[in-house]
């Protein structure tokens, strides 16, 4: 006789993922159960409802469960030690990675890096941003000089 795969219960699904939602992505309580729901009942469609004739096929395009984006982590990296190490190329290709100018304003406030506050457009911002730690750097220098 072939074992037949049983879902865990609902209720436990839910509240584990919700739980890990809660801890590891940092969401909120309300949004961790609704995506919580939306996974079990797309897991339910997808493994566990095929074998029922009128079972709908598992959703592509709008209906798919998208996650929310993670914030942006201003210390994901340090600018200055990466410029130190690696070089003004490997900076700006980590600066390249972030593609909002709000990221990268937050990026240099955090980081204590002067950048003028009006600038807009990345290539502009990412260039400050890259010019300040090379200030930084000089100065540390000249202070280790003295």
């Amino acid at each position: 006789m072939a074992k037949t795969h049983r879902p865990p219960p609902q209720g436990e699904l839910v509240t584990f993922l919700r739980d890990l939602l809660t801890t590891e992505a940092g969401l909120e309580k309300t949004v961790a159960t609704r995506i919580a729901d939306r996974c079990v009942e797309a897991i339910d469609r997808r493994y566990f409802a095929r074998n029922e004739p009128d079972a709908a096929p598992p959703a592509e395009g709008k209906d798919r469960l998208l996650l929310p984006e993670r914030p942006f982590d201003p210390f994901s990296f340090g600018a200055v030690a990466i410029l130190m190490a690696e070089g003004r190329n490997a900076l700006a290709q980590r600066l390249n990675q972030v593609k909002r100018a709000e990221d990268l304003h937050l990026l240099a406030r955090s980081q204590r890096l002067a950048i003028e506050p009006s600038l807009s457009r990345l290539e502009d911002l990412r260039a400050a941003i890259i010019d300040s730690a090379e200030r930084r750097i000089a100065a540390r220098r000249r202070a280790a000089a003295n």
